[in-house]
């Protein structure tokens, strides 16, 4: 996120919002997080592969 403004703004709007969804349920809470981040990660990988293939 740190190479990502945007992304790491989208990220902080979350926690956010799941703070005041989730004031005292910290389960739902970090699942909201980790939902974010896997869909986070699996499109970074996307991309990599993408460009990888372009470059053989």
């Amino acid at each position: 996120m740190i190479q990502n403004p945007e992304l790491a703004a989208q990220y902080a709007q979350l926690k956010l919002a799941l703070r005041q969804k989730f004031p005292n349920d910290h389960g739902s809470y970090h699942i909201g997080k980790v939902t974010f981040i896997k869909r986070m990660i699996e499109s970074t990988v996307e991309e990599y592969l993408r460009a990888y293939a372009e470059e053989m």
